[in-house]
């Protein structure tokens, strides 16, 4: 019973699919523009001020790169070979650890 009712949660418009696919790629490209200026910003910064104070521009890397990993787990979903190929993992570590 409860996979009819997750079959029926997973149906979705085809039109809002490739709208949520649309977004996603292009948030996807804003934030991997976000990181290569901001390493770009960082090694002319530093280049032009020859001071390793200039780091402190690196700091701008972080929001991005926390948000790509974020993206990454969440909104591009494992397809089902990666799902059944993780379950497993994560079922022989099981075991091995209970043996141990």
């Amino acid at each position: 019973m409860s996979e009819t009712l997750r079959q029926h949660e997973n149906v979705h418009d085809p039109t809002e699919i490739s709208t949520l696919r649309r977004m996603r790629w292009f948030l996807l490209a804003v934030i991997l523009l976000w990181l290569l200026a901001a390493m770009i910003l960082t090694a002319i910064v530093i280049c032009l001020t020859k001071s390793v104070l200039s780091l402190s521009v690196f700091s701008t890397l972080l929001p991005p790169a926390y948000l790509l990993h974020w993206i990454a787990k969440r909104l591009f979903p494992m397809d089902d070979k990666t799902y059944e190929l993780n379950k497993l993992r994560i079922q022989t570590k099981a075991r091995t650890n209970k043996i141990l």
